[in-house]
C-alpha cells in the first residue's frame, strides 16, 4: 500500500518504546548468559519466563497510544475520547455479528464515505492494485509530510522507505522452533515449575551463567547493550537496560535454564 505511512510510523514508536529493550536483552542473554537461539528448549524457557511481561508492555503501549491526541480529522482528540463521544452520541454498539457496513454500496459511495489517507495512486491499464510481481516496476507516490523524529529513528526510516522502493516481495522469515521439553511429561513439567519457584524464593543464583557478581567483567554489570540496526545491519544503537528491571530478568533466566538442565540430566 502507498497509504500506510501512519502504521509504518507506528512501528518506529513500537521499537523505540519497548521492543528495542527486549531485543537488546535477548542479545545480551546470548552474549553473556548462555542463551542458544538455535535450541528450541531455550526459546520455550524465554516464552515461559517473559511472554506475559512482553504482552504487558504491549498493552501499556497500546493504552498510551490510544490516549494520544490526533491532529487533522481527530481535532486533537485521542481515540479513547472519540470512542467515548461516539458512545454518548450514538449509543453502545453491542451487535456480536455485525453486517458488512459496505453491503449494497457502490465503489464510488465507499470511496466518498470512507476515503483514503494520502495522495491517490493512479494505476495504468491492466493494473488492479492487488500488488506487483517481482519483475513489475511499481510507481509510488512518496509522502512529503511524515516526521520520523530524531536521528535515533534513522534506521526505522529505512523500513518505511522499503515500502516505496519495491521491497514488497522479500522472502518470508523462517520462524524458529519453540519446543516444550516437558510436553510429554506433565510430572517433569510440574517438577520444573515447583523447583524454579523454590529457587526464586530462596534467591539462589547459579554459577556459570554470568549473573553472579564474581562473574561480572570489570566488577560491574552492564546497563546498556549495542544492537545492530538498519537493513544492512550497518548501524549500532545503544539501548539502555535499567539495572533494576533487566538484571533480575537475567537472573530469572539463569535460574530457569539451570533448573532445566538439572531435570534433563535426570530424565
Amino acid at each position: 500500500s502507498t497509504h500506510n505511512t501512519r502504521i509504518e510510523r507506528l512501528w518506529v514508536e513500537v521499537g523505540r518504546q519497548f521492543v528495542r529493550a527486549w531485543r537488546a536483552f535477548f542479545f545480551r542473554l546470548e552474549d553473556l548468559h548462555q542463551l542458544d537461539r538455535n535450541n528450541p528448549h531455550h526459546l520455550w524457557i524465554l516464552h515461559f519466563l517473559f511472554l506475559d511481561a512482553i504482552n504487558a508492555d504491549t498493552k501499556t503501549f497500546q493504552n498510551e497510544w490510544n490516549s494520544k491526541p490526533l491532529t487533522g480529522l481527530g481535532h486533537d482528540r485521542s481515540p479513547n475520547e472519540m470512542l467515548l463521544e461516539g458512545i454518548l452520541e450514538h449509543g453502545l454498539y453491542i451487535d456480536a455479528n455485525p453486517s458488512d457496513d459496505c453491503n449494497g454500496l457502490s465503489v464510488e459511495e465507499i470511496v466518498q464515505e470512507y476515503g483514503i489517507h494520502g495522495a491517490v495512486k493512479h494505476r495504468g491499464n491492466g493494473k488492479t492494485g492487488a500488488g506487483q510481481g517481482q519483475n513489475d516496476e511499481a510507481e509510488f507516490i512518496h509522502p512529503t509530510n511524515v516526521d520520523l523524529g530524531d536521528e535515533e529513528a534513522d534506521d526505522d526510516q529505512e523500513v518505511v522507505d522499503s515500502v516505496y522502493d519495491g521491497q514488497f516481495n522479500a522472502p518470508a522469515v523462517k520462524m524458529p522452533r519453540v519446543n516444550n521439553p516437558f510436553s510429554d511429561s506433565p510430572f517433569h513439567y510440574g517438577v520444573f515449575v515447583n523447583s524454579l519457584s523454590k529457587v526464586q524464593e530462596q534467591g539462589s543464583i547459579p554459577d556459570g551463567y554470568g549473573v553472579n557478581e564474581s562473574e561480572w567483567e570489570n566488577g560491574a554489570y552492564p546497563s546498556f547493550y549495542y544492537i545492530r540496526s538498519g537493513r544492512k545491519k550497518g548501524k549500532e544503537l545503544l539501548v539502555q537496560l535499567l539495572d533494576s528491571i533487566w538484571r533480575p530478568r537475567a537472573i530469572a533466566w539463569a535460574q530457569a535454564v539451570d533448573v532445566y538442565h538439572n531435570i534433563m540430566e535426570l530424565m
